[in-house]
């Protein structure tokens, strides 16, 4: 009897058994993770557009917040410094802008009103500068006879440029005016100065506050990151304030010695210039060489020369000594970088564009690094 009892039940467990054929069908469902996926996708989506709208939007302060971030990654070291011999971190800061405020502003006395003088200058000469120009390119026609005279309407053109040229620089120092007296402009800049202010003070804190929200895994590699972004950005900016002071004084220097006239407001010109890597000293050569070339072709060759020089000097002695270890761009990257800053944000994203794109190579960097050091799982399909 015990034989046929446990047949009985086996076979009554066979048919109660989840999986046999006899069991009744169970209704089927979507497993949640089959929902799941596309809702992510959805939200993340609608998180880039609105992050994207927010950045378009923003633009003005983000730009404003950048500016000051470099400033602050600027300043920080000479804060530490300042904080090694006893002085807390607010006051070394607020020391730290009375002395560029005073820098400037002496600068500023030293400066400005030669170069005012040399603008009014040369837009009072500037409508004889045609005139001169044609009288060159004549006494080099005369020297070299294989090249070809100017047609009278083509030396009309030329001297129609003086006027022209004239009445552009008198606009440009209207607009300068303008802008210097602009309370927004102002305003602006009291604020990236308070915003700096904070970011050197606190930013330790800050940057606590907000690598807090990552996994506590990866802390400490956010931590190295930023510490490395941090110091690429502020040797640039300490790197690129000497090189213009560099360069502008070697541009006087050179200008003067040559004999150009307004060599003051050329070298001024040509200072700025150098906040433009690769392209910013042919920039500044343009209106050196024309101005040398009023004067007589061999000023102008002279002039060229000098700048050639220069440039020479600058991208092979100071640039690699100076920002070797700031930028480490490829100058492709560098061009690519200015191009695309000056497309989204003109002038100042031009300017702000090497140290945001030095940055981004930090980034990409560690992401190489990560990627090599990361073991390969042979499972995994490639």
């Amino acid at each position: 009897m015990e034989p046929t009892e446990t047949t009985t039940d086996t076979a009554v467990a066979v048919q109660a058994e989840p999986g046999s054929a006899t069991a009744p069908a169970r209704p089927s469902s979507i497993p949640w993770s089959t929902w799941t996926t596309p809702a992510r996708l959805v939200i993340l989506a609608l998180a880039a557009l609105i992050g994207i709208w927010l950045v378009i939007a923003l633009r003005d302060l983000l730009i404003q917040v950048l500016i000051a971030t470099i400033l602050a990654a600027g300043i920080t070291p000479l804060t530490v410094r300042l904080t090694r011999i006893g002085l807390p971190r607010g006051v070394s800061v607020i020391l730290i802008y009375l002395l560029l405020i005073l820098a400037l502003v002496g600068l500023g006395f030293l400066l400005v009103p030669p170069v005012i003088t040399e603008v009014q200058s040369l837009i009072t000469q500037a409508p004889e500068f045609g005139a001169h120009f044609v009288a060159s390119l004549d006494s080099l026609q005369k020297q070299f006879t294989f090249l070809p005279p100017l047609g009278p309407a083509l030396q009309d053109q030329v001297k129609n440029l003086g006027n022209q040229a004239g009445a552009i620089l008198a606009q440009a120092l209207n607009l300068i005016g303008i802008a210097l007296g602009v309370f927004g402009g102002l305003l602006t800049t009291i604020l990236t100065l308070l915003i700096t202010f904070y970011l050197v003070v606190d930013g330790n804190r800050i940057r606590d506050y907000l690598l807090s929200f990552l996994p506590a895994s990866q802390i400490e590699r956010a931590r190295r990151v930023t510490d490395t972004i941090g110091t690429r950005m502020g040797g640039w900016l300490i790197g690129q304030i000497v090189l213009s002071a560099s360069i502008g004084i070697a541009s006087f220097i050179a200008l003067t010695l040559i004999g150009v006239h307004n060599a003051l407001l050329l070298s001024v010109v040509a200072g700025v210039a150098e906040l433009i890597p690769l392209l910013g000293p042919w920039i500044a050569a343009v209106p050196a060489v024309a101005v040398a070339f009023t004067q007589s072709p061999l000023t102008a060759l002279l002039t060229i020369i000098a700048y050639v020089i220069i440039q020479q000097l600058e991208s092979n002695l100071l640039a690699p000594r100076i920002m070797s270890r700031a930028v480490r761009l490829h100058p492709l990257g560098v061009i690519l970088a200015l191009l695309a800053g000056a497309s989204l944000f003109g002038v100042i994203g031009a300017l702000i564009a090497v140290p945001v794109a030095a940055a981004v190579s930090v980034l990409l960097d560690e992401a190489r690094a990560t990627r090599a050091t990361k073991p390969v799982n042979a499972a995994d399909p490639l």
